[in-house]
């Protein structure tokens, strides 16, 4: 008896839930597509509206919100003291011994002290966050190789056998920048970086050279020369530039594992056209007086 119950209970129940959804399927398939949409339309209007929030908002709130991403990046970036207004007076005096440095290096060229910094700071200094050289690396080596190619392409030297990118990747390796041109340039004495070697286990070395390439000193030296010319191009211009590379790099690059030697004497005779070593960099030939002045921004 109690087993026929159940049973009886349980077919009652299956016929009741198919039942109970029948009508539902059958509602939704009554109801148009436009009903739905515009049901949905009058839900969202009865919600207040962004204006009518703003206008509860506290006019402070209100101006932030309305604010361009830009102006909130230049803001952000002035209050970590990337321009110099909130920077502490021993990073403002670090930063004018860098531009004194690369002033000496470049004449007549004048780099503002903020500019100077962030040529010569690696990432991984702690003063990287007043300004780092990553960005103006990458454009430096976009302009080292430009200039590098439009060289070779030009050259009365080139011929079959030479491979132009295989040329300008060994040429303008940051290795090799580092140790023919950090070093020349002294970077190695202002650089502002973070190796990962203790001063006891530097001073102790019995081979410094050996200790030297091992913590990466010429890789992070290269950065900063490619830092240097992206910072030249930004700041004093493409014709500066290039006369930056031409007489202050090329011609340092005429070694081993550098430019071949079928070059040299171009690359000698570009130089002494440009002015040479101690060239005007003013000037298109260089000469004493200085005919394009370079592009203030600083």
């Amino acid at each position: 008896m109690s087993s026929r119950c159940l049973n009886s209970c349980l077919r009652t129940l299956k016929v009741a839930g198919a039942g109970s959804r029948r009508p539902a399927a059958s509602v939704s398939r009554r109801i148009p597509a436009t009903a739905r949409y515009y049901g949905q339309g009058a839900a969202l209007a009865s919600r207040p509206s962004r204006d009518s929030e703003a206008v509860l908002q506290d006019p402070q709130e209100r101006y932030q919100k309305q604010r361009t991403r830009k102006e909130r990046v230049d803001e952000r970036e002035d209050d970590l003291g990337v321009f110099g207004s909130e920077q502490p007076q021993s990073q403002v005096e670090s930063s004018q011994r860098l531009a004194g440095h690369l002033n000496d290096l470049f004449q007549p060229l004048k780099f503002p002290p903020d500019l100077a910094h962030r040529i010569l700071t690696h990432t991984g200094h702690v003063a990287a966050k007043y300004g780092a050289n990553a960005g103006l690396t990458f454009t430096g080596r976009r302009v080292m190789e430009c200039y590098l190619n439009l060289f070779l392409t030009g050259s009365k030297e080139l011929n079959a056998t030479h491979d132009v990118s295989d040329i300008t990747e060994r040429a303008l390796h940051p290795k090799l920048l580092g140790e023919q041109l950090g070093t020349r340039w002294n970077f190695n004495k202002v650089l502002q970086w973070t190796p990962a070697l203790s001063r006891a286990e530097l001073e102790a070395a019995t081979d410094p050279e050996a200790v030297v390439r091992r913590i990466g000193l010429f890789k992070v030296q290269g950065d900063a020369v490619a830092a240097t010319l992206g910072g030249i191009y930004f700041q004093f211009g493409g014709s500066v530039a290039h006369r930056v590379f031409h007489t202050r790099m090329l011609p340092h690059l005429l070694v081993r594992g550098g430019l071949p030697p079928a070059f040299h004497e171009e690359v000698a005779t570009v130089a002494k056209r440009m002015g040479g070593p101690m060239g005007n960099l003013l000037h298109p030939s260089g000469k004493s007086e200085p005919t394009d002045a370079p592009a203030s921004s600083s």
